[in-house]
């Protein structure tokens, strides 16, 4: 059984280097409708059906500037849902960390999740998968932010503070 761990994550702009690997992150219809709006069923979830596809640097590059908007406004959070620690790697106490990048619709919605750098292809599924799920409260335009992910081995997603 896989298990949900609370967590703090800081909100940062997002920023990358030309050199970041970076993937928009594709979860299979089935797997949605499977938890619906409830991530907290997300005691089995199949990290394999996640995809991590890549994103060209002019893809990223394009991406990034629209929504490089600094206006002081960030994103609230109204709802937050912690990944769940891949199951391997918990059998193997094994700790990482994985930045997820999340497109914010005007009404609070995540509407596309993007994977910078990460430790472990699975921590970067489960961070992607848990932040497809997270709300926001609505906002004048659509916003694009990044979240940083640590994994511990000792105590699930670690918390920030």
């Amino acid at each position: 059984m896989k298990f949900l761990f609370p967590f703090i994550v800081l909100m940062f702009p997002c920023v990358l280097n030309a050199e970041d690997t970076f993937f928009r992150a594709i979860f299979p219809p089935s797997l949605l409708q499977k938890y619906g709006d409830d991530p907290h069923l997300f005691f089995e979830v199949d990290l394999h059906q996640v995809v991590l596809e890549p994103v060209s640097p002019e893809q990223r590059k394009a991406l990034f500037a629209k929504y490089s908007v600094d206006d002081g406004l960030r994103p609230e959070p109204v709802r937050r849902v912690a990944p769940t620690y891949p199951y391997e790697q918990m059998q193997e106490g094994v700790s990482g960390n994985a930045t997820v990048y999340l497109v914010i619709s005007q009404d609070g919605l995540v509407t596309d999740v993007f994977v910078g750098e990460y430790t472990h292809v699975n921590f970067a599924k489960a961070a992607a998968f848990g932040g497809k799920f997270w709300r926001f409260k609505p906002s004048h335009r659509a916003q694009l932010i990044g979240l940083p992910i640590p994994f511990s081995s000792r105590g699930g997603v670690r918390k920030k503070h």
